[in-house]
């Protein structure tokens, strides 16, 4: 079959190969002209229609057609109307269930059918966006329920897209949610009606007293049966989680194919048993995925699985050549058409990727077995054989999302596959005869599954447990990604080339990711300085080498650069205990980010007034890492990294220092490069740190309270480095006005995101993230 017969005969799937590609090309391109896309579409498309006999031609003319439609969707998408940012009254409607974030008194929700008006009056629409408040002491913390009006004063705001290397993109995040704006705050906040008891949503009404009836059926034990057949798997705990995931069968817990394909085979018993009419059959069971569907709020894994089954079904009443590559096609289409951004969702990614491995992989397994003599094992060669071609097509995924392959997958994946096979029916019968007799299913139906659910969730904690149930991965470059997936598609039967061609695209390909591997080469010092708000966290990197200064509050964009990069933390330098100094140890150490060693300054803890040590530092100190004291005058020296700590001084500083005032003052060598940092300390303190540097990073986010003119004197540094936030931009005036006074130049990271500063042989390369 050659490329032009595939087209041919897969059109469907060259569309959206190509939608897909311009949706990708759309998001890369800022200001695309979207008329004048539409426009040349539309040529393309009657064009296609003139010349449909000249077969190539027009197949060319309609996959044009569908990459320049894929760009202008996503233009449009992505360059949404938007109101202008600041204080506004707001009046809105609760959308959807909200949730009180953990270990934190704020309310997360989304709003709807929203109405602005700002100081001068003037009014603005708007129809979703992301609302936070924090409670305020003494607050029941009660959340506003879905469809409840609410009224306030709050903040209008632009969510931010990714501010470092492998960081969190808040901005695609709400994006792929349907909102384009955030609202912050809650002030005279106004509720109508101002009681109200359950949703409105008949949806999540339902949904929710589905949940409500589960907990009463399973006790504690509900949180399996409410994430396999509801969705909701806020019940389930860290530790089953991370058992699943280290076991390679996360994907069980996502409703998609698996659980659609049991339900509509369990309702098609049913209804078999009942004798319908096999269209009404259809027709039921068609209404039952369409609701399915609303009820799991559309997600794209449930509309995957369900347009395929439909496909299948409609393909089966009509006697029809059912192709699943096909429908796998038209499914992709449909969600991208409606939710262009679902393309960089991980879940969509995991969820297509997986079914293409099944149908290519078993596509070539099926064929090479017709080859040979019937054997009963054949069965358990394509079901591992599905599990080995879902495990290849989603690796790069996984390395790049959650950096680890599941190696166990490869055999515990059918077994687990084959235990929901007996759960979810289980668990559906449960749910329906309750409606029965609830005390007779409780007593004689549930303990048996509760049994079953409880060696399964057993074996899975024992699977992770093994050695190398799963491997720690770095981010797989695109590059490398983009050769390894043509790879695996030369070795399907749906490409078919001879050993020449074969041999040319391998070549080609594997030079193509040669020259970018070489391009992308770095063999210098690396610092890099987090864009993290009004806290700190930088890197500093040598070869294999990896010093951390400071944790930030949040470590999530920390811990994701580290695993990203593949590396282990040699060193971690915590300059004071300040939770936004600190606070993202607990991240670091929740992901498994192996640390070697902390360093604190001497006598850290010993402030007056300071409570209690950070739970974070106590947490690594239970983990077994080693917690050292620095003072000045140690130096710490490897590789092409030497550091010499100029503060405290445990023989000059008095016993009442605050702890902003203990923090370490640490001045680097990077090949040749000065860098000096000094945390939080403070303007009194700051001259016995006065060490000449080509690099300072500022102290205390660059407010007056440190980094006075004559240290920035004696200092004399080239750049300064500023980790603050938008909403502290004020606090800058001061050091901005000293820094231009003595020809400094002042890099911030609300403006720059991430600083990467290049060090090597005595040589300085600055060069911001998002740029």
């Amino acid at each position: 079959m050659g490329d032009y017969n595939f087209l041919k005969q897969r059109k469907l799937v060259s569309i959206a190969f190509f939608f897909g590609v311009g949706i990708c090309l759309g998001y890369a391109w800022d200001s695309a002209p979207i008329s004048v896309l539409l426009l040349v579409s539309l040529l393309l498309l009657v064009l296609a229609i003139v010349i449909s006999k000249k077969g190539r031609a027009a197949i060319y003319c309609v996959c044009a057609f569908s990459l320049l439609l894929g760009i202008a969707r996503m233009s449009y998408a992505n360059n949404p109307a938007l109101p202008p940012k600041g204080k506004m009254y707001v009046k809105a409607t609760v959308h959807g269930e909200g949730k009180i974030k953990e270990n934190e008194p704020k309310a997360q929700l989304y709003l709807s059918n929203i109405t602005l008006a700002d100081e001068n009056g003037n009014e603005y629409t708007h129809p979703k966006a992301y609302w936070t408040y924090y409670f305020n002491k003494g607050d029941s913390r009660i959340l506003p329920l879905d469809g409840q009006k609410v009224s306030f004063y709050g903040n209008v705001y632009y969510p931010s897209p990714a501010q470092n290397p492998y960081g969190f993109d808040f901005r695609l995040f709400l994006l792929q949610r349907g909102t384009s704006i955030g609202i912050s705050g809650a002030k005279e906040l106004e509720l109508i009606p101002y009681r109200q008891h359950e949703a409105k949503n008949p949806f999540l009404r339902m949904k929710n007293n589905a949940v409500i009836r589960m907990n009463d059926l399973f006790g504690n034990s509900s949180a399996l049966p409410n994430a396999l057949l509801l969705g909701d798997r806020s019940k389930l705990d860290a530790d089953t989680k991370k058992s699943f995931q280290l076991a390679g069968i996360s994907h069980v817990l996502a409703i998609s194919g698996l659980h659609i394909s049991l339900l509509v085979y369990v309702i098609d018993a049913f209804f078999s048993k009942l004798k319908l009419n096999k269209k009404i059959n259809n027709i039921l069971i068609l209404c039952f995925l369409l609701f399915y569907c609303i009820f799991l709020d559309f997600s794209s894994s449930v509309v995957r699985a369900s347009v395929m089954a439909a496909l299948f079904m409609f393909g089966k009443y009509m006697r029809k050549r059912r192709d699943t590559l096909s429908s796998l096609a038209l499914s992709f289409l449909i969600i991208l058409i409606i939710k262009p951004f679902e393309i960089f969702s991980a879940g969509f990614q995991l969820s297509f990727l997986a079914v293409l491995g099944i149908i290519l992989v078993s596509n070539r397994l099926r064929y090479e077995l017709n080859k040979r003599p019937y054997s009963p094992l054949n069965k358990l060669i394509l079901a591992y054989g599905a599990t080995l071609g879902a495990s290849l097509f989603t690796m790069p995924v996984l390395a790049n999302t959650f950096h680890y392959a599941p190696l166990s997958a490869l055999i515990f994946s059918p077994i687990a596959i084959w235990a929901v096979g007996i759960l979810m029916p289980a668990y559906l019968f449960s749910f329906a005869a309750s409606f029965i007799s609830m005390g007779i299913v409780k007593a004689l139906v549930v303990p048996p599954v509760k049994l079953c659910a409880n060696i399964f969730e057993l074996a899975a904690e024992k699977v992770a447990m093994l050695p190398y149930a799963s491997i720690r991965l770095p981010a797989i470059p695109w590059y490398i990604s983009l050769m390894y997936y043509i790879l695996l598609l030369l070795l399907s039967r749906y490409v078919i080339f001879n050993k020449k061609q074969k041999f040319v695209i391998v070549a080609l390909s594997v030079i193509f990711a040669a020259v970018n591997i070489a391009v992308n080469h770095d063999n210098s010092v690396r610092y890099l300085q987090l864009s993290v708000g009004n806290a700190d966290s930088a890197v500093i990197e040598d070869g294999k080498y990896t010093y951390v200064i400071d944790a930030g509050k949040n470590g999530g964009d920390l811990s994701s650069y580290i695993l990203s990069r593949g590396r282990n933390i040699d060193a971690l330098f915590i300059s004071h205990l300040h939770m936004d100094h600190v606070g993202g140890l607990e991240e670091l150490l929740s992901n498994e980010v192996p640390i070697a060693k902390i360093y604190v300054s001497h006598e850290a803890e010993n402030a007056p007034n300071f409570k209690r040590i950070p739970e974070p530092l106590l947490k690594a100190k239970e983990a077994g890492i080693p917690i050292l004291r620095l003072n000045k005058g140690d130096i710490l020296s490897r590789g092409r990294v030497k550091l010499n700590v100029l503060w405290p001084d445990k023989d000059s500083m008095p016993k009442n220092l605050s702890v902003n005032d203990r923090s370490l003052a640490l001045h680097f060598d990077l090949d040749g490069i000065s860098l000096l940092t000094c945390g939080d300390l403070g303007k009194k303190y700051e001259m016995n740190a006065a060490l000449p540097a080509d690099i300072l990073k500022s102290a205390h986010h660059g407010s007056k309270s440190a980094t006075q003119e004559e240290f920035l004197s004696e200092v004399s540094p080239e750049y300064i480095l500023v980790s603050v936030s938008e909403t502290k931009e004020h606090q800058l005036d001061n050091i901005m006005q000293t820094a231009e006074n003595l020809n400094q130049t002042l890099i911030t990271t609300y403006e720059d995101g991430a600083i990467i500063i290049q060090c090597k042989d005595g040589e300085i390369n600055i060069k911001d993230w998002k740029r």
